[in-house]
């Protein structure tokens, strides 16, 4: 059963967090404490709160076996110390009855828990791995602790992007959906979009994970469920998140008339736009697209790039129908050289290659032919 009230001694200490709010730095308190394996493993104590396709609003990254084996094999192989600090946030409330020079006991009641992983989740999951096979010696493993008391979710995010990302690296399409949580933030946003370390394109792909997931979601769409997002099965799927959301980015950075347009107007472009593309070439978005280029990230950045200039065209015309989108793209199947499904072939195709210079060449050929 659920503790009613928690009592952790602590040592508690402030810290200011500068230009992270748009109302002014913040002051967060901290709890320095140790913990044994026993409560971090208890989860209505402590909790992980990982990104799943039924819980988009986590953030942590899927486990592994292999991980977990690791640790326990560190454990009782090797050192077996670990002197750095589990990171844990309470978004609740809690008191703190101090003793003697911030020398206290942290009370935190039923209704402020769990506390969540912010850091640490493997060396936790390590510990209950290593009990679970039978060494129960590292129940009362006492755990290095920062307890942080901070009620908004998303400092939790950009915390764990930045300690993981930035020092040890997170898998990419994990660290995709946690730039996305942060670039939704008016202010956390500009310590990443200032930042040196993040590149254009992953920025890029994180500010444009929304309309991919439209893409993926609706059930009219030709990429219904078979864009591979962390979380899901990936058999069966056709190109991984980041590729599609970092085309879409060169997209709109391409055409800087669509950084003001809504997105909600691009995402329901974009649908009709795939919709036309399935009637033109109804191989290579249908059961057989594994043989076709138009599903690999070769084909996928040089149609998305030129649906930036179709979305400028049907904005001129006063038209982002799905005839409109069709009377343009009809195009490239006009002429004796047209370009048709046999030539969008991946073995025998007339697709130049795979790097960026030749999908810009190709992304070039296409748009001659809409724009004759």
């Amino acid at each position: 059963m659920i503790c009613s009230l928690w009592e952790i001694p602590a040592l508690r200490l402030s810290q200011q967090g500068r230009h992270i709010l748009s109302e002014g730095p913040i002051n967060v308190s901290l709890y320095l404490t140790a913990l044994p394996t026993k409560d971090l493993i208890d989860e209505t104590k402590t909790k992980v709160d990982r990104w799943t396709k039924d819980n988009p609003d986590g953030y942590q990254r899927p486990l592994t076996r292999a991980r977990k084996k690791q640790i326990m094999d560190y454990l009782l192989k090797e050192e077996g110390l670990f002197p750095t600090a589990v990171l844990l946030n309470c978004r609740g409330k809690v008191e703190f009855e101090e003793k003697e020079k911030g020398y206290g006991v942290l009370k935190i009641p039923k209704e402020s828990l769990p506390l969540y992983i912010v850091d640490g989740q493997h060396r936790i999951e390590g510990l209950k791995y290593a009990v679970s096979q039978g060494h129960v010696e590292f129940v009362d493993y006492p755990l290095p602790t920062v307890i942080m008391t901070h009620e908004d979710k998303v400092l939790e995010v950009s915390l764990f992007y930045k300690i993981n990302k930035r020092q040890r690296g997170v898998p990419t399409e994990i660290a995709e959906r946690n730039l996305q949580r942060i670039l939704e933030h008016p202010a956390l946003k500009r310590t990443i979009e200032g930042s040196p370390v993040e590149r254009k394109a992953e920025i890029m792909a994180g500010r444009y994970l929304d309309i991919v997931d439209y893409l993926n979601s609706e059930p009219t769409s030709p990429w219904y469920n078979k864009i591979w997002i962390p979380g899901t099965e990936r058999k069966g799927k056709w190109i991984k998140q980041g590729v599609f959301a970092k085309a879409i980015g060169k997209m709109i950075s391409r055409h800087s008339t669509l950084m003001v347009e809504p997105t909600e107007r691009i995402k329901s472009f974009l649908l009709e736009y795939w919709k036309v593309l399935k009637e033109l070439y109804p191989n290579a978005l249908g059961e057989r697209a594994e043989e076709y280029v138009l599903v690999r990230s070769q084909g996928v950045r040089a149609f998305t790039y030129l649906a930036g200039a179709v979305y400028l065209i049907c904005r001129q015309k006063g038209s982002f129908s799905y005839d409109t989108i069709k009377s343009i793209l009809s195009k490239l199947l006009e002429g004796e050289d047209a370009i048709d499904e046999d030539s969008l072939h991946y073995e025998h195709g007339a697709f130049p290659g795979t790097n960026e210079r030749a999908v810009e060449q190709y992304y070039n050929e296409l748009l001659e032919r809409i724009s004759e």
